[in-house]
């Protein structure tokens, strides 16, 4: 005898007979177009400005991320697992990770593009992004020299900052399991047009940002920016995607996606909220621990 009794069966056999009515074919065939466009643009251009692509070790979680999406459907799809797959949910976990399956490759491109974004090197617009943050009263030394009275609040700091990454995964499960699909694929097309915009612009006004500028750090020494001067200057004519950093400071992307994250929770109780909070200590975080002029996050 069964006694499996599915909670939310009901629920999913209504919405994987509608699926197809809620989502927006135009967000997915785009984001699949745009990310594609994206690697091959990355394929040519590394061969033509002779950079390599190391892909490292990068594949293994997309590819263990595919995988587990192939078993998740085969199971939902298999009557004698009819109980199970309503109860644990296995269609949307399919959708989740399917979802996480596409940004991982979409970030994996978009890694290579800011590469050789970077190594454009397009004048440096630090002075100008300065001038415009003392105009409205701000002066990001004086942040600097704040934060470095308050040690405790520079570690709360950086620890929100590193939200970015776990908010991506994050909202597209909550997404999915709230079953908001069509949020869902809208959420994924708007951050590969964000991100992908974003890397475009900083490869023709470019800044460094205030540690560099400031000399508060060695141009070419260990930091969490410590190929930015390599590729500009090209002594670094390579991208590890193993190695991944944050080299785009203007506009800023932390910025675009905590908007971006509080949008697509906006139809989601209680989470809204937890995502408003969240992504505005986050925003202010990137001040510092992303190394932003505040400028770079109203260009965001």
């Amino acid at each position: 005898m069964n006694t499996l009794r599915p909670r939310y069966g009901q629920h999913d056999a209504i919405a994987a007979r509608n699926l197809s009515e809620r989502v927006n074919p135009n967000f997915v065939r785009a984001s699949v177009v745009l990310t594609a466009a994206l690697i091959a643009f990355d394929i040519v251009a590394a061969k033509v400005t002779g950079f390599e692509i190391i892909i490292s070790d990068r594949w293994e979680p997309i590819a263990i991320n595919l995988i587990c999406v192939v078993i998740l459907f085969a199971l939902s799809k298999m009557e004698r697992y009819a109980a199970l797959s309503e109860t644990a949910r296995l269609r949307r976990w399919t959708i989740a990770l399917s979802g996480i399956a596409a940004m991982r490759i979409f970030l994996a491109a978009s890694m290579v593009f800011q590469s050789l974004s970077v190594a454009h090197n397009a004048p440096l617009i630090d002075e100008a992004l300065i001038g415009v943050d003392r105009r409205i009263g701000f002066h990001w030394e004086y942040l600097a020299a704040w934060y470095a009275r308050h040690d405790h609040i520079k570690f709360f700091s950086n620890c929100l900052y590193v939200l970015w990454g776990p908010q991506v995964v994050v909202t597209v499960i909550v997404l999915s399991m709230k079953n908001r699909i069509r949020e869902l694929t809208e959420f994924v097309f708007l951050f590969v047009v964000i991100a992908s915009i974003s890397i475009a612009i900083s490869a023709f006004i470019p800044a460094a940002n205030p540690f560099f500028h400031y000399r508060m750090v060695d141009l070419y020494g260990s930091t969490p920016w410590s190929q930015f001067y390599p590729l500009r200057d090209g002594t670094l004519r390579s991208v590890d995607l193993g190695l991944n950093q944050g080299l785009v400071s203007f506009p800023s992307m932390h910025a675009a996606a905590a908007v971006l994250f509080v949008y697509a929770v906006r139809h989601v109780k209680y989470f809204f909220t937890v995502s408003v909070v969240v992504n505005v200590l986050m925003t202010f975080a990137a001040l510092y621990g992303g190394a932003h002029y505040l400028i770079d996050l109203f260009a965001g």
